[in-house]
Protein backbone atom coordinates (compact mmCIF):
# COMPACT_ATOMS: atom_id res chain seq x y z
CA UNK A 1 0.00 0.00 0.00
CA UNK A 2 1.15 3.55 -1.07
CA UNK A 3 1.63 6.05 1.49
CA UNK A 4 1.58 9.36 0.50
CA UNK A 5 4.69 11.66 2.45
CA UNK A 6 4.18 15.22 3.19
CA UNK A 7 6.61 17.37 4.86
CA UNK A 8 5.04 20.76 5.10
CA UNK A 9 2.47 20.36 1.96
CA UNK A 10 -1.15 18.44 1.69
CA UNK A 11 -3.29 17.02 -0.57
CA UNK A 12 -5.27 14.21 -0.23
CA UNK A 13 -5.96 11.03 -2.24
CA UNK A 14 -8.95 11.18 -4.66
CA UNK A 15 -9.92 7.57 -3.47
CA UNK A 16 -8.52 4.95 -1.14
CA UNK A 17 -9.50 1.88 -3.37
CA UNK A 18 -7.80 0.74 -6.00
CA UNK A 19 -9.28 1.34 -9.77
CA UNK A 20 -7.73 -1.07 -11.51
CA UNK A 21 -4.71 -3.61 -12.43
CA UNK A 22 -1.52 -1.58 -11.52
CA UNK A 23 -3.05 1.55 -10.05
CA UNK A 24 -1.86 2.50 -6.20
CA UNK A 25 -3.57 1.98 -3.46
CA UNK A 26 -3.59 5.31 -1.27
CA UNK A 27 -4.75 5.13 2.16
CA UNK A 28 -3.20 8.02 3.73
CA UNK A 29 -0.62 10.56 4.46
CA UNK A 30 2.46 11.29 6.65
CA UNK A 31 2.99 14.56 7.96
CA UNK A 32 5.32 16.20 9.92
CA UNK A 33 4.71 18.37 12.97
CA UNK A 34 7.30 20.42 15.01
CA UNK A 35 6.77 19.84 18.33
CA UNK A 36 7.78 22.55 20.92
CA UNK A 37 6.71 20.21 24.11
CA UNK A 38 8.87 17.34 22.31
CA UNK A 39 11.84 19.71 21.25
CA UNK A 40 11.46 17.60 17.81
CA UNK A 41 9.58 17.14 14.37
CA UNK A 42 6.58 14.67 15.25
CA UNK A 43 6.50 12.16 12.33
CA UNK A 44 2.95 10.87 12.20
CA UNK A 45 1.29 8.53 9.37
CA UNK A 46 -2.58 9.65 8.77
CA UNK A 47 -4.74 6.29 7.23
CA UNK A 48 -7.60 7.67 5.51
CA UNK A 49 -11.17 5.12 6.15
CA UNK A 50 -12.70 4.13 2.62
CA UNK A 51 -14.93 6.58 2.12
CA UNK A 52 -12.78 9.40 2.99
CA UNK A 53 -12.36 10.42 -0.74
CA UNK A 54 -16.39 9.73 -1.85
CA UNK A 55 -17.95 11.66 0.22
CA UNK A 56 -17.55 14.67 2.74
CA UNK A 57 -18.30 13.01 5.93
CA UNK A 58 -16.44 13.67 9.58
CA UNK A 59 -14.71 10.42 11.17
CA UNK A 60 -13.96 10.18 15.07
CA UNK A 61 -9.88 9.76 15.47
CA UNK A 62 -8.14 7.17 16.71
CA UNK A 63 -4.51 7.93 18.05
CA UNK A 64 -1.85 5.50 18.41
CA UNK A 65 1.56 5.13 19.14
CA UNK A 66 3.93 1.99 19.94
CA UNK A 67 1.54 0.05 17.50
CA UNK A 68 2.06 -0.29 13.45
CA UNK A 69 -0.92 2.04 11.79
CA UNK A 70 -1.54 -0.24 9.28
CA UNK A 71 -1.77 -2.69 12.06
CA UNK A 72 -4.32 -0.14 13.80
CA UNK A 73 -6.56 1.15 10.79
CA UNK A 74 -6.84 -2.36 9.46
CA UNK A 75 -8.32 -3.34 12.47
CA UNK A 76 -10.69 -0.61 12.80
CA UNK A 77 -11.38 -0.70 9.20
CA UNK A 78 -12.59 -4.69 9.87
CA UNK A 79 -14.65 -3.19 13.14
CA UNK A 80 -16.18 -0.53 10.54
CA UNK A 81 -17.03 -3.28 8.03
CA UNK A 82 -19.04 -4.96 10.53
CA UNK A 83 -20.76 -2.51 12.63
CA UNK A 84 -18.98 -2.69 15.48
CA UNK A 85 -17.61 0.98 15.34
CA UNK A 86 -17.94 4.11 12.88
CA UNK A 87 -15.19 4.39 10.49
CA UNK A 88 -12.38 6.28 11.94
CA UNK A 89 -9.42 8.24 10.67
CA UNK A 90 -6.15 7.07 12.53
CA UNK A 91 -3.22 8.81 13.17
CA UNK A 92 -0.02 6.78 14.62
CA UNK A 93 3.04 8.65 15.87
CA UNK A 94 6.09 7.02 14.50
CA UNK A 95 9.19 8.63 16.39
CA UNK A 96 7.67 8.17 19.75
CA UNK A 97 10.36 7.67 22.46
CA UNK A 98 9.73 4.94 25.32
CA UNK A 99 10.55 7.42 27.92
CA UNK A 100 8.37 9.43 27.12
CA UNK A 101 5.87 7.16 28.00
CA UNK A 102 6.73 7.11 31.69
CA UNK A 103 5.58 10.03 34.42
CA UNK A 104 8.70 9.71 36.88
CA UNK A 105 12.17 9.23 36.44
CA UNK A 106 13.38 5.90 36.95
CA UNK A 107 16.56 4.22 37.09
CA UNK A 108 17.89 3.17 33.24
CA UNK A 109 15.65 5.24 31.94
CA UNK A 110 17.76 8.59 31.05
CA UNK A 111 15.04 9.96 28.92
CA UNK A 112 12.15 9.40 31.50
CA UNK A 113 9.90 11.68 32.94
CA UNK A 114 8.51 12.72 29.57
CA UNK A 115 4.56 12.01 30.28
CA UNK A 116 3.44 15.05 30.79
CA UNK A 117 4.77 16.94 27.91
CA UNK A 118 3.92 13.80 25.53
CA UNK A 119 0.27 14.34 26.76
CA UNK A 120 0.40 17.84 25.72
CA UNK A 121 1.92 16.84 22.01
CA UNK A 122 -1.18 14.76 21.92
CA UNK A 123 -3.77 17.66 23.50
CA UNK A 124 -1.65 20.97 22.25
CA UNK A 125 -0.31 19.99 19.13
CA UNK A 126 -1.61 17.00 17.05
CA UNK A 127 -5.05 17.29 17.74
CA UNK A 128 -5.61 20.63 16.80
CA UNK A 129 -3.32 19.75 13.64
CA UNK A 130 -5.51 16.66 12.72
CA UNK A 131 -8.90 18.84 13.35
CA UNK A 132 -7.64 21.75 11.00
CA UNK A 133 -6.64 19.61 8.38
CA UNK A 134 -8.97 16.81 8.12
CA UNK A 135 -12.54 15.75 8.30
CA UNK A 136 -12.75 15.19 12.00
CA UNK A 137 -15.10 14.45 14.69
CA UNK A 138 -15.37 15.74 18.30
CA UNK A 139 -14.45 12.16 19.76
CA UNK A 140 -10.65 10.89 19.91
CA UNK A 141 -9.80 7.58 21.14
CA UNK A 142 -6.32 6.48 22.26
CA UNK A 143 -4.43 3.07 22.16
CA UNK A 144 -1.32 1.97 23.08
CA UNK A 145 0.16 -1.09 24.97
CA UNK A 146 2.83 -1.99 27.34
CA UNK A 147 5.33 1.21 28.60
CA UNK A 148 3.10 3.07 26.13
CA UNK A 149 -0.20 0.78 27.61
CA UNK A 150 0.39 2.73 31.08
CA UNK A 151 0.63 5.97 29.73
CA UNK A 152 -2.71 5.59 28.38
CA UNK A 153 -4.17 4.74 31.77
CA UNK A 154 -1.68 7.99 33.38
CA UNK A 155 -3.11 10.51 30.35
CA UNK A 156 -6.77 9.02 31.35
CA UNK A 157 -5.91 9.29 35.00
CA UNK A 158 -4.67 13.09 34.93
CA UNK A 159 -6.08 14.39 31.86
CA UNK A 160 -9.02 12.88 30.89
CA UNK A 161 -10.09 15.49 28.53
CA UNK A 162 -7.72 14.77 26.06
CA UNK A 163 -8.92 11.77 24.70
CA UNK A 164 -12.63 10.53 25.13
CA UNK A 165 -11.93 6.86 25.02
CA UNK A 166 -8.24 4.98 26.41
CA UNK A 167 -7.47 1.38 25.25
CA UNK A 168 -4.78 -0.02 26.52
CA UNK A 169 -2.92 -3.52 25.88
CA UNK A 170 -0.82 -5.31 28.90
CA UNK A 171 -0.38 -1.68 31.11
CA UNK A 172 2.66 -2.01 32.57
CA UNK A 173 1.87 0.85 35.32
CA UNK A 174 4.28 0.15 37.70
CA UNK A 175 6.88 -0.06 34.32
CA UNK A 176 7.96 -3.19 35.77
CA UNK A 177 8.66 -2.34 39.34
CA UNK A 178 10.77 0.25 38.23
CA UNK A 179 7.71 3.46 39.25
CA UNK A 180 5.13 3.36 42.22
CA UNK A 181 3.66 6.65 41.07
CA UNK A 182 0.48 5.32 39.33
CA UNK A 183 -0.32 2.60 41.97
CA UNK A 184 0.12 4.59 44.75
CA UNK A 185 -1.54 7.64 43.44
CA UNK A 186 -4.67 6.28 40.88
CA UNK A 187 -6.92 6.14 43.90
CA UNK A 188 -7.00 9.87 44.64
CA UNK A 189 -6.81 10.94 41.12
CA UNK A 190 -9.67 8.80 40.11
CA UNK A 191 -11.88 10.56 43.48
CA UNK A 192 -10.59 14.16 42.37
CA UNK A 193 -11.36 14.07 38.95
CA UNK A 194 -14.01 14.23 36.25
CA UNK A 195 -14.93 11.23 33.83
CA UNK A 196 -17.90 11.88 32.34
CA UNK A 197 -18.26 10.52 29.20
CA UNK A 198 -15.23 8.50 29.64
CA UNK A 199 -14.26 4.74 28.26
CA UNK A 200 -11.36 2.76 29.18
CA UNK A 201 -10.98 -0.61 27.98
CA UNK A 202 -7.76 -2.67 29.68
CA UNK A 203 -6.27 -5.74 28.90
CA UNK A 204 -3.37 -8.75 29.73
CA UNK A 205 -1.86 -11.67 28.96
CA UNK A 206 -0.56 -14.29 31.28
CA UNK A 207 1.87 -12.61 33.22
CA UNK A 208 1.32 -13.24 36.99
CA UNK A 209 3.20 -10.27 38.23
CA UNK A 210 1.64 -7.51 36.26
CA UNK A 211 -1.95 -9.41 36.21
CA UNK A 212 -1.66 -8.90 40.18
CA UNK A 213 -0.62 -5.39 39.58
CA UNK A 214 -3.84 -4.51 37.53
CA UNK A 215 -6.20 -6.33 39.81
CA UNK A 216 -5.04 -3.51 42.39
CA UNK A 217 -5.73 -1.09 40.18
CA UNK A 218 -8.96 -2.30 39.02
CA UNK A 219 -9.98 -2.75 43.16
CA UNK A 220 -9.34 1.30 42.71
CA UNK A 221 -11.64 1.91 40.16
CA UNK A 222 -14.06 0.29 42.00
CA UNK A 223 -13.74 1.44 45.24
CA UNK A 224 -13.51 5.41 43.68
CA UNK A 225 -16.58 4.50 41.25
CA UNK A 226 -15.59 7.47 39.18
CA UNK A 227 -18.96 8.77 37.99
CA UNK A 228 -19.94 9.00 34.34
CA UNK A 229 -16.28 6.35 33.53
CA UNK A 230 -17.59 3.37 31.62
CA UNK A 231 -14.65 0.76 32.09
CA UNK A 232 -13.60 -2.62 31.12
CA UNK A 233 -11.02 -4.99 32.51
CA UNK A 234 -10.34 -8.20 31.03
CA UNK A 235 -7.39 -10.75 31.43
CA UNK A 236 -6.71 -12.57 28.36
CA UNK A 237 -4.82 -15.54 29.83
CA UNK A 238 -4.38 -17.23 26.17
CA UNK A 239 -2.57 -14.49 24.60
CA UNK A 240 1.11 -13.73 24.36
CA UNK A 241 3.07 -9.29 24.81
CA UNK A 242 2.97 -10.04 20.75
CA UNK A 243 -0.40 -11.13 20.20
CA UNK A 244 -3.03 -8.84 22.63
CA UNK A 245 -3.10 -5.79 20.81
CA UNK A 246 -5.03 -7.65 18.41
CA UNK A 247 -7.51 -8.46 21.11
CA UNK A 248 -7.52 -4.92 22.90
CA UNK A 249 -8.21 -2.84 19.71
CA UNK A 250 -10.77 -5.20 18.27
CA UNK A 251 -12.38 -5.55 21.70
CA UNK A 252 -11.66 -1.84 22.81
CA UNK A 253 -13.10 0.00 19.42
CA UNK A 254 -16.16 -2.58 20.52
CA UNK A 255 -16.43 -1.80 23.54
CA UNK A 256 -16.48 2.10 23.24
CA UNK A 257 -19.04 2.44 20.39
CA UNK A 258 -21.13 -0.65 22.04
CA UNK A 259 -24.08 2.53 22.92
CA UNK A 260 -23.93 3.36 19.10
CA UNK A 261 -23.91 0.16 18.04
CA UNK A 262 -27.28 -1.49 20.23
CA UNK A 263 -30.69 -0.24 21.15
CA UNK A 264 -32.13 -2.08 24.19
CA UNK A 265 -34.95 -3.96 23.01
CA UNK A 266 -36.99 -2.34 25.10
CA UNK A 267 -36.83 1.00 23.50
CA UNK A 268 -37.63 -0.79 20.23
CA UNK A 269 -40.70 -2.23 21.45
CA UNK A 270 -41.63 1.60 22.27
CA UNK A 271 -41.09 2.15 18.56
CA UNK A 272 -39.46 4.53 16.68
CA UNK A 273 -40.10 7.99 18.52
CA UNK A 274 -38.06 6.01 21.40
CA UNK A 275 -35.09 5.14 19.33
CA UNK A 276 -34.94 8.55 18.15
CA UNK A 277 -34.85 10.15 21.65
CA UNK A 278 -32.27 7.73 22.52
CA UNK A 279 -30.09 8.63 19.40
CA UNK A 280 -30.32 12.34 20.60
CA UNK A 281 -28.65 10.78 24.08
CA UNK A 282 -25.98 9.83 21.94
CA UNK A 283 -24.91 13.16 21.35
CA UNK A 284 -23.79 14.14 24.66
CA UNK A 285 -21.98 10.57 25.14
CA UNK A 286 -19.96 11.12 22.03
CA UNK A 287 -19.73 14.98 21.73
CA UNK A 288 -21.80 14.77 17.85
CA UNK A 289 -25.06 13.23 16.24
CA UNK A 290 -23.57 9.92 16.24
CA UNK A 291 -27.09 8.46 15.39
CA UNK A 292 -27.71 4.64 15.93
CA UNK A 293 -25.56 2.45 13.81
CA UNK A 294 -26.68 0.46 10.22
CA UNK A 295 -26.65 -2.76 12.43
CA UNK A 296 -28.77 -1.13 15.16
CA UNK A 297 -31.37 -0.11 12.39
CA UNK A 298 -31.20 -3.41 10.65
CA UNK A 299 -32.40 -5.23 14.06
CA UNK A 300 -34.56 -3.33 15.15
CA UNK A 301 -36.44 -3.26 11.54
CA UNK A 302 -35.89 -7.12 11.80
CA UNK A 303 -37.96 -6.74 15.18
CA UNK A 304 -40.32 -4.67 13.66
CA UNK A 305 -40.91 -7.14 10.77
CA UNK A 306 -41.42 -9.59 12.90
CA UNK A 307 -44.09 -8.33 14.81
CA UNK A 308 -45.74 -7.33 11.29
CA UNK A 309 -45.45 -3.49 12.18
CA UNK A 310 -44.37 -2.63 8.71
CA UNK A 311 -44.86 1.32 9.20
CA UNK A 312 -42.28 1.10 12.16
CA UNK A 313 -40.25 -0.82 9.66
CA UNK A 314 -40.06 1.67 7.20
CA UNK A 315 -40.03 4.45 9.18
CA UNK A 316 -37.00 3.20 11.08
CA UNK A 317 -34.60 2.66 8.20
CA UNK A 318 -35.82 5.88 6.67
CA UNK A 319 -34.05 7.10 10.57
CA UNK A 320 -30.99 5.23 9.68
CA UNK A 321 -30.74 6.47 6.28
CA UNK A 322 -30.56 10.11 7.97
CA UNK A 323 -27.10 8.64 9.64
CA UNK A 324 -25.65 6.79 6.57
CA UNK A 325 -27.30 8.23 3.51
CA UNK A 326 -24.60 5.88 1.45
CA UNK A 327 -25.54 2.04 2.81
CA UNK A 328 -26.71 0.14 0.22
CA UNK A 329 -28.26 -2.47 2.63
CA UNK A 330 -29.91 0.15 4.46
CA UNK A 331 -31.52 1.38 0.70
CA UNK A 332 -32.68 -2.35 -0.03
CA UNK A 333 -34.13 -3.12 3.38
CA UNK A 334 -36.06 -0.11 2.89
CA UNK A 335 -36.93 -0.90 -0.57
CA UNK A 336 -38.05 -4.69 0.60
CA UNK A 337 -40.29 -3.14 3.05
CA UNK A 338 -42.28 -0.68 1.01
CA UNK A 339 -42.67 -4.08 -1.61
CA UNK A 340 -44.20 -5.36 1.37
CA UNK A 341 -46.38 -2.72 1.82
CA UNK A 342 -47.23 -2.85 -2.01
CA UNK A 343 -45.75 0.84 -2.68
CA UNK A 344 -43.87 -0.67 -5.45
CA UNK A 345 -43.29 2.48 -6.94
CA UNK A 346 -40.96 3.45 -3.83
CA UNK A 347 -39.77 0.02 -3.34
CA UNK A 348 -38.29 0.31 -6.68
CA UNK A 349 -37.04 3.62 -6.24
CA UNK A 350 -35.36 2.54 -3.29
CA UNK A 351 -33.81 -0.84 -4.71
CA UNK A 352 -32.03 1.61 -7.76
CA UNK A 353 -30.96 3.77 -4.99
CA UNK A 354 -29.25 0.47 -3.56
CA UNK A 355 -27.74 -0.70 -7.06
CA UNK A 356 -25.90 2.66 -7.92
CA UNK A 357 -24.28 3.08 -4.10
CA UNK A 358 -23.15 -0.84 -4.81
CA UNK A 359 -21.91 -0.72 -8.19
CA UNK A 360 -19.95 2.53 -6.97
CA UNK A 361 -18.67 0.99 -3.63
CA UNK A 362 -18.21 -2.98 -5.79
CA UNK A 363 -20.45 -4.19 -3.08
CA UNK A 364 -20.17 -7.86 -2.68
CA UNK A 365 -24.39 -7.61 -1.93
CA UNK A 366 -24.70 -6.01 -5.65
CA UNK A 367 -26.00 -9.57 -6.71
CA UNK A 368 -28.86 -9.50 -3.86
CA UNK A 369 -29.77 -5.72 -4.95
CA UNK A 370 -30.36 -6.71 -8.45
CA UNK A 371 -32.17 -9.70 -8.20
CA UNK A 372 -34.83 -7.74 -5.47
CA UNK A 373 -35.05 -4.66 -7.98
CA UNK A 374 -35.91 -7.37 -10.56
CA UNK A 375 -38.73 -9.17 -9.37
CA UNK A 376 -40.26 -5.44 -8.29
CA UNK A 377 -39.78 -4.58 -12.23
CA UNK A 378 -41.69 -8.09 -12.97
CA UNK A 379 -44.54 -6.58 -10.48
CA UNK A 380 -44.81 -3.56 -11.69
CA UNK A 381 -44.78 -4.55 -15.41
CA UNK A 382 -47.80 -7.39 -14.23
CA UNK A 383 -46.22 -10.37 -14.88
Amino acid sequence: MALAILLGAFCLPACRKAQGPGDKIVVGETIALPSRHLGRTMIVDVYLPDGYGRTSRRYPVLLTCQSSGRHASGIAEDAARKNLAPELIVASVRNYLADEFIPEKIEGHPGSAGADRFIAFFGDELIPHLDSRYRTRPFRLFYSGSYGGAFCVYALLTRPEVFNAYLAATPAIDYEGGSGLIPARARSWLEARAYEDRFLYMGVENDPRLVAVLERFVDDLKIAAPKGLKWEYHPFPDEDHASLPNRVIYHGLKFAFSDWNTVPEEVVRRGVPAIRARAAGLRKEYGYDIGPSPFAIWQGAAFYRKEKRTADVIDLLRFGLEYEPDSEMTWLNLGRAYEEAGRLDQAKAALETARRLAVEKASPNLGVVVASLDRVKRKLSGE
